[in-house]
């Protein structure tokens, strides 16, 4: 995401940026915010799994504030925000692509698994803003919204069946 204008106000909710790769050798990031008249607000959402030659997930010439995010290789202050250089903290996602093979991409399944931290670790009040998820499915299923693009509504299994007859 680029952000270029003076005086802009950018609001990102309940979004999941992933799958994207940067190939300069500049700092920009997943998200770069280059104007620094430009304010940049980031709630209940998560940005992981981008790729820069810098390895730069943000990058900020303005202001920003994050607020139950999680981001990768940073741990922002702010309410609600998890470690995003803890690797425990990884979202989880049903189908995560390798940025350094095959970003940029949509290919990848963004949903959340059932074990995820993004799961019930946002803000109602943020999720008001949308009041259904990317699938159409209701933002806060289980009483506390997810971060990301998808609202978590029941278990992702993949399974194998096999007979023995």
């Amino acid at each position: 995401m680029y952000i270029n204008g003076s005086d802009n106000i950018v609001d990102v909710v309940n979004s999941t940026i992933s799958g994207n790769y940067v190939n300069a050798s500049t700092s920009h990031g997943a998200i770069h915010n280059h104007n620094s008249d430009a304010t940049l607000s980031i709630s209940n959402s998560l940005v992981w799994g981008n790729m820069t030659l810098n390895e730069v997930t943000l990058s900020v010439s303005g202001s920003y504030s994050a607020s139950y995010c999680l981001m990768e290789g940073l741990n922002p202050s702010g309410t609600g925000n998890l470690d995003g250089t803890d690797n425990a903290n990884d979202p989880s996602f049903v189908t995560a692509v390798n940025p350094s093979t095959e970003a940029p991409t949509a290919s990848g399944d963004f949903r959340l698994n059932g074990n995820s931290v993004a799961v019930n670790a946002g803000d109602n009040s943020a999720a008001v803003v949308l009041n259904y998820d990317v699938s159409g499915d209701s933002r806060v299923s289980n009483s506390i919204a997810d971060l990301g693009a998808y609202e978590y509504s029941g278990p992702y299994v993949s399974a194998v069946i096999t007979s023995n007859v």
